[in-house]
């Protein structure tokens, strides 16, 4: 009981502050302005750990992007938007891994160093970022 509380008490404080600003605006002194979905559904222990990882990589590279967080809330909407599983990154509508066909609404494995792992690794970010920002 006392971590489903602590739970949704973090997933409140997300909720509250994605939902006052949907479209965040990352600042940056960088060339390049990108547009960031980050897809993910509340009960992935996961996406803060990934979404954590996109803003360092942002940071890193100094780029300013439109970050988009999207609340993944039923099947249906999974389909609609093409999710392909908790958390999911699309950097100008282009999955983090090229992932592109059908749907997913659980949780998903990204391939980091030839392992698997519930998370992108900011290293994994950064090289994808260089590529696909452009």
């Amino acid at each position: 009981m006392k971590t489903l509380l602590c739970s949704l008490l973090i997933v409140s404080c997300l909720a509250w502050g994605s939902a006052a600003a949907p479209q965040k605006r990352l600042a940056g002194k960088g060339k390049v302005n990108v547009k960031i979905e980050f897809l993910y559904f509340d009960s992935c222990p996961s996406y803060q750990q990934a979404l954590a990882n996109l803003k360092a990589a942002l940071k890193e590279k100094h780029l300013t992007a439109d970050l988009v967080l999207i609340k993944v809330e039923s099947e249906d909407q999974a389909q609609k938007v093409g999710f392909q599983g908790s958390p999911s990154i699309r950097i100008n509508g282009k999955d983090l891994e090229g992932r592109d066909e059908g749907f997913s609404f659980s949780c998903r494995l990204y391939e980091v160093n030839g392992k698997p792992s519930t998370t992108p690794s900011q290293e994994a970010i950064l090289a994808k970022l260089e590529h696909l920002a452009q």
